[in-house]
């Protein structure tokens, strides 16, 4: 009977336990829904923020500001004294005139602006706006290009037709490979610099008619109708002449 009621008392507990439905616990204090919706668009304003700032950053780079810049040519129209434009090549180049600007003629004296006009040739030196695409010249330079400028050098590429030689100087006609119509008259100086064809320097060298060079020049100061040798490749050298053998003595017997 003991044995029964302690088997009695062990069962009753676990299985009460077991029946007896769990109080749900309460439910804490709902969150508004709208909450974690703001807060998601509060970071995707500061995201967009920083875009539009990395963005403007990126443009600012990519966009030069504005730079110091000369710009050479023809007055092709006047505004004086506010503006000018100088067209060169067929490009025209709007140009404000800065209030303070200093402008030299011809014969290298300051002048006014008044003097100016269309056709003169002009260096303007100033400050270039890449956006607007306008020079504010703050220096403007009269001269002409054929007496204050340097004559550009030039490159030619042709074969020797004929040739002759001073005690300093070797004057060679020269007729281009791309025009046989063409010749050039290159006279070459102490100062000419020599490379052979895998452009090694030559302290001197021999031409012949009919070789090959690249011959890059200056318009001679001494001759309209010349041009001076700056540098000259040889791009075929002289065929050197051999010497005929000697012929072998004959062996005594």
């Amino acid at each position: 009977m003991t044995h029964l009621l302690i088997l009695m008392f062990l069962l009753v507990p676990s299985t009460v336990f077991a029946q007896t439905p769990t109080t749900p616990s309460p439910d804490p204090t709902p969150v508004p829904s709208s909450a974690p919706r703001e807060a998601i668009e509060d970071i995707q304003k500061i995201r967009q923020a920083i875009q539009e700032k990395v963005k403007e950053k990126l443009s600012e780079i990519g966009q030069p500001t504005v730079f110091k810049k000369g710009i050479i040519g023809q007055i092709s129209r006047l505004n004086i004294p506010s503006s000018l434009e100088i067209t060169l090549n067929g490009e025209t180049t709007s140009t404000l005139l800065d209030p303070e600007i200093v402008y030299i003629n011809a014969k290298k004296s300051k002048s006014n602006l008044t003097t100016l006009k269309v056709g003169d040739q002009v260096l303007a030196l100033g400050v270039y706006d890449p956006i607007t695409q306008q020079l504010t010249a703050k220096r403007l330079i009269s001269f002409n290009y054929e007496k204050d400028l340097p004559p550009l050098p030039q490159t030619i590429y042709g074969t020797i037709t004929d040739m002759s030689q001073t005690a300093n100087s070797v004057f060679l006609s020269l007729t281009p490979l791309n025009d046989k119509n063409q010749q050039y008259q290159i006279v070459t100086d102490t100062t000419t610099k020599y490379l052979d064809s895998v452009l090694k320097s030559q302290s001197s060298v021999k031409f012949e008619v009919g070789q090959k060079i690249i011959a890059i020049t200056s318009k001679s100061e001494k001759s309209q109708t010349s041009w001076k040798a700056i540098k000259i490749v040889l791009k075929t050298t002289p065929t050197p002449t051999v010497p005929a053998p000697s012929p072998s003595p004959t062996p005594a017997n």
